[in-house]
């Protein structure tokens, strides 16, 4: 398991995300489910790649990753399709919490 770091910025935990392989790493750690990896522009013509748990591209996918822009993967696992009826595991989740820059305004907007 990798090792969280603090982050520059007081606060904020540091992650070590510096190649894409580490971010699937982290939050797919032991798949169960498909992961959906999209870019902008494949050269397929695909624009989605499913990766299965134990695909032998994954190495190659987050290689090509490195330095392009609009590449993502879902945080979360499903079986097949990025549907909510389609979840299988839950690996991340994320709060929108807009025009809040101050650390005790998002805690106190968190709480409520």
């Amino acid at each position: 398991m990798q090792q969280l770091k603090v982050s520059a910025i007081p606060y904020q935990l540091g992650l070590p995300l510096d190649l894409p392989i580490s971010h699937y790493d982290l939050l797919h750690q032991k798949q169960r489910g498909t992961v959906l990896h999209w870019e902008q522009q494949a050269e397929s013509g695909k624009r989605w790649t499913k990766i299965r748990p134990g695909d032998p591209r994954i190495p190659e996918i987050f290689q090509a990753d490195i330095g392009q822009d609009d590449r993502f993967i879902t945080v979360n696992e499903f079986r097949g399709w990025r549907l909510v009826r389609q979840l299988h595991s839950l690996r991340a989740l994320y709060v929108d919490l807009d025009d809040q820059t101050d650390l005790y305004a998002v805690l106190d907007a968190l709480d409520d």
